[in-house]
C-alpha cells in the first residue's frame, strides 16, 4: 500500500483487517531469538535448532519490538537484577528503548554460539539484520491509511503465558540444569494476560489512534474454557496460532469481507473494550529438578505427559509453559487443584505461588531452597485462592510416607528447616515424673518414646532390671533428635533416676558420657511439696539442688553430692551453699547441638 500510494490504495482497498498482527513487534521474539523459547516443533525440531536458524533469518528480526513499541507499552522488555552488575552497567537496569535493546541484542558479552545446547545463556544477534529491521519499522510504523480506507484491528486477550519481558539474574550457588549448564544465569518470564500467548495486545492494536480505526478484543481465555474438547492440548488450544479458527473471528472477518452488518452481540467473545479481569488467577513457578503437574478432582492433567513427553492442558482454563529451567502453571483461583512435583535429580528447588488480579500481583508465597532427590514427591492442594493453600508435603524417598510438612507463609518466604529440634529433660510437677519436651527454631516438635523392658517381671511390682528408652523429637520438616536413656526398674517410691547414653541428630549418633538425672520428692496431703531435691551430672558439670518449703527457696550446693535416700534433706542445711533462689526451682538438662547442658 505504501508503494501503491494513497490514491491507488483508496481506489482498490476498502478495509484493512489486522488479526493478532505484531505491528510494532512483541517481546516473545526476543526470547525466541536469544534463547529459542517456544520455537521448537514437537518431535521434529528443537528450540536449540530453531534458535540457530533464526539468528540469520531476516524476517524474524522484524518481529522484535520497534522504537514505537516503547512509546506505547510501559513494561520493559528486559530487566537485570542487582546480582548481574556487569549486565546492568552495560545495558542499564531495564531495557525500555530501541537503542538499549539493539545494544543488548548485538553485544558479544556473556554470549554462547547459536549452535550451543545451552539455551539459558543468550546468543549474539546479527547487527546488520537488526539495523535492517529497525529501518523497516521506521517506515512501516508511520504508515497511515488514506482517506476512505477503514482499519480494523483484532487482538487476542486472556492467555496468561503471553511474554511481556525477561528478567535476568544470577545465583551465587550452582543451580540445577540439564544438558549444558549455564554460568549461574537464571531467566524469569514476566507475563501478562493482555495478549494471545505470543503478541501483546498493545502491538496488535498499534493503530488505535488512527482516524476511523476500530479495535476489537477476542476473549481467548473464555473461549478455551467454553470449548474444552477442542483445546485439550497445547497444539489445539486457541492462542495466537489458532486465533483464525475461533468462531467469532471467522464469522466477523467473513461478514466484514461481505460488508454484512450485524450487531456486535452476534459475535460472542468479541468486544470493543478490553475484557474485564474478573476473579483472581494463580501462577505457579518451579525452579528445580522436579516435574510440575496439576490435577483436578476429575483426574484431568495439565503439565508434561509421562507417556508422550509433550505438554497437555486437559484442565479448562489452565496453561503450562517452560522458560529456561523454570516451569510455569497458570490457573484460575476458583476450584480445587492438586499440585504434584516428582523429582528426577538431586538438588534443591524453589517454588513460587503468585496470585494476580489482572496483571497486578496481590499475594504470593515462596518455598525456597528445598532439598530433593530423584525419588522425591512433593504435593500441595489449593481449594481456591492462595489463602487456601495447604502445607507442602514432602515424601523424600517416594515410599508413600510424608517425611516433612512445610506450612506456607502468605507474602513471605519459607526456607526448609534442616536443623534438628532440641530436647529438654526435666521433672514435671504435674505428673511427678521426668518429662521430655521438644523445641524447634522454626516451628513445633512432637515427642514419641519407645521402651525395651527387661525380660523378667517381679511379682506385681512390674518389671525388674534395666529398661532402655528412646525418646525422639521430630519437627515439622521431618528432622529428628533422639535420646537413649536407661532406668533401673522398679524405681524407688518418689524417686526417679535415668542415665543418658546416646544422642542422634538426624540419625548421626554419638555417645553421651557420664550423664544422669536424679530427682526425689515428698508431697503433703494438700499437694504441696515438703521436699524436692535434684542431682544432675554430665561429664563436665554437676548440679545439686534442694527446695526449702518453709522459706520457699531453693539452694544450689557448692559441692554437689549424690542424693541421700533419707525422707528429709536436713543434712544439706549444714553444707556450703553456692546460691539461694526464690521459689521451688527445677533444674533440667537440655540438648544443645549434639551435647547436653545443665540449666535451671
Amino acid at each position: 500500500m505504501q508503494k501503491l500510494g494513497a490514491t491507488t490504495t483508496a481506489a482498490l482497498i476498502d478495509k484493512v483487517i489486522f488479526v493478532a498482527v505484531p505491528q510494532v513487534g512483541t517481546p516473545a521474539a526476543i526470547a525466541g531469538l536469544l534463547h529459542g523459547y517456544d520455537q521448537g516443533i514437537p518431535f521434529k525440531v528443537s528450540d536449540r535448532a530453531m534458535r540457530q536458524l533464526g539468528t540469520n533469518a531476516p524476517t524474524i528480526y522484524n518481529l522484535l519490538p520497534s522504537a514505537d513499541y516503547f512509546t506505547y507499552v510501559d513494561d520493559p522488555v528486559a530487566t537485570f537484577a542487582p546480582t548481574l552488575p556487569d549486565w546492568a552497567s552495560r545495558y542499564g537496569g531495564t531495557i525500555h528503548s530501541q537503542e538499549r535493546l539493539h545494544t543488548f541484542l548485538a553485544d558479544s558479552f556473556g554470549r554462547v554460539a547459536s549452535s550451543s545446547a545451552d539455551t539459558i545463556d543468550p546468543v549474539q544477534l546479527n547487527d546488520a539484520l537488526l539495523t535492517q529491521a529497525e529501518n523497516a519499522h521506521a517506515s512501516l510504523d508511520t504508515w497511515t491509511p488514506p482517506q476512505g480506507v477503514q482499519v480494523i484491528q483484532i487482538a487476542g486477550w486472556g492467555i496468561p503465558t503471553t511474554l511481556k519481558g525477561i528478567e535476568y539474574a544470577s545465583t551465587s550457588k550452582p543451580i540445577f540444569c540439564s544438558g549444558i549448564c549455564p554460568h549461574g544465569l537464571t531467566l524469569t518470564a514476566r507475563t501478562t494476560v493482555d495478549g494471545d500467548g505470543t503478541v501483546v495486545a498493545p502491538s496488535a492494536l498499534w493503530m488505535s489512534t488512527t482516524t476511523g480505526a476500530v479495535d476489537y478484543w477476542v476473549d481467548l481465555k473464555q473461549y478455551n474454557q467454553d470449548h474444552p474438547f477442542q483445546s485439550a492440548v497445547p497444539t489445539t488450544r486457541f492462542k495466537h496460532a489458532r486465533i483464525f479458527e475461533t468462531d467469532p473471528v471467522l464469522s466477523f472477518v467473513s461478514d466484514q469481507i461481505a460488508s454484512t452488518t450485524k450487531p456486535l452481540s452476534d459475535y460472542t467473545y468479541l468486544s470493543t473494550e478490553a475484557p474485564a479481569s474478573t476473579g483472581a488467577r494463580l501462577r505457579y513457578s518451579l525452579h528445580s529438578p522436579l516435574t510440575l503437574n496439576l490435577y483436578d478432582d476429575l483426574g484431568r492433567h495439565t503439565g508434561v505427559s509421562t507417556s508422550t513427553g509433550e505438554i497437555e492442558e486437559q484442565i479448562p482454563g489452565t496453561y503450562y509453559s517452560e522458560f529456561g529451567e523454570v516451569k510455569y502453571l497458570f490457573t484460575d483461583a476458583s476450584s480445587t487443584a492438586h499440585i504434584v512435583m516428582d523429582g528426577y535429580a538431586s538438588g534443591t528447588f524453589t517454588f513460587n505461588i503468585d496470585e494476580y488480579q489482572g496483571d497486578a500481583r496481590t499475594a504470593s508465597t515462596t518455598f525456597k531452597d528445598i532439598p530433593t532427590t530423584a525419588s522425591t514427591t512433593v504435593t500441595l492442594t489449593i481449594q481456591s485462592d492462595i489463602t487456601t493453600l495447604s502445607p507442602m508435603r514432602i515424601d523424600k524417598n517416594g515410599d508413600g510416607v510424608i517425611d516433612a510438612s512445610i506450612a506456607p507463609k502468605l507474602n513471605d518466604t519459607v526456607t526448609f528447616d534442616t536443623t534438628p529440634p532440641e530436647i529438654r529433660i526435666a521433672f514435671a510437677t504435674s505428673t511427678n515424673a521426668i518429662a521430655f519436651v521438644g523445641t524447634d527454631d522454626m516451628g513445633t516438635a512432637t515427642i514419641t518414646a519407645t521402651t525395651t523392658y527387661p525380660i523378667f517381671k517381679k511379682n506385681r511390682k512390674g518389671y525388674h532390671g534395666l529398661a532402655t528408652t528412646t525418646v525422639t523429637a521430630r519437627d515439622e520438616a521431618g528432622n529428628t533428635t533422639a535420646l537413649v536413656y536407661t532406668e533401673q526398674l522398679p524405681s524407688p517410691d518418689q524417686r526417679d533416676t535415668i542415665a543418658l547414653k546416646e544422642i542422634s541428630y538426624n540419625s548421626a549418633t554419638s555417645t553421651i558420657a557420664s550423664t544422669t538425672l536424679s530427682y526425689k520428692w515428698r508431697i503433703n496431703r494438700d499437694g504441696s511439696y515438703k521436699l524436692f531435691a535434684s542431682n544432675l551430672r554430665t561429664a563436665s558439670t554437676t548440679l545439686e539442688s534442694h527446695y526449702r518449703p518453709k522459706k520457699d527457696t531453693t539452694v544450689i550446693m557448692t559441692k554437689p553430692t549424690d542424693l541421700a535416700d533419707l525422707d528429709t534433706d536436713d543434712d544439706s542445711d549444714v553444707r556450703p551453699i553456692k546460691q539461694t533462689l526464690p521459689g521451688m526451682v527445677v533444674p533440667y538438662v537440655r540438648t544443645e547441638e549434639r551435647r547436653v547442658v545443665i540449666s535451671h
